[in-house]
């Protein structure tokens, strides 16, 4: 049986505050062996998110042999090297997800608050 080469892409996988949040190591878990695709995933936690996941938590979860294609943002105030920071991410991603999309990132996002990095990534 011929092995089929997997397809490179980019994830900018932005967390938001909610508990749906505490399914975000598994999803993760999911896209990293995903058979079709090689993700590299940059996790974006927004300070909401990191009441819910801890840095340490998502390494243990995902565990050591795919920290190499994990990489993890930790949201702070944003300021002028953050903007520049997300729109580096931003063009280098091939997909952007916002998970859980919770209604007050919803609300940001169509007001154009930039007020967070998950927000200004979808500006």
């Amino acid at each position: 049986m011929e092995k089929v080469k997997k397809m490179k892409k980019i994830v900018a996988f932005c967390a938001t505050g909610s508990i749906a949040s505490s399914c975000i190591p598994e999803i993760l878990i999911s896209m990293l062996d995903c058979e079709h695709f090689c993700f590299d995933i940059i996790l974006i936690l927004t300070k909401g998110a990191q009441n819910f996941l801890q840095e340490s938590f998502i390494q243990d979860i995902v565990g050591p042999a795919n920290m190499s294609r994990l990489e993890i943002i930790l949201s702070t105030e944003p300021s002028s090297k953050t903007i520049e920071n997300c729109a580096k991410i931003c063009s280098k991603s091939d997909i952007l997800v916002v998970v859980p999309a919770s209604a007050n990132s919803l609300g940001k996002i169509a007001a154009g608050f930039n007020d967070d990095i998950v927000v200004i990534c979808q500006s």
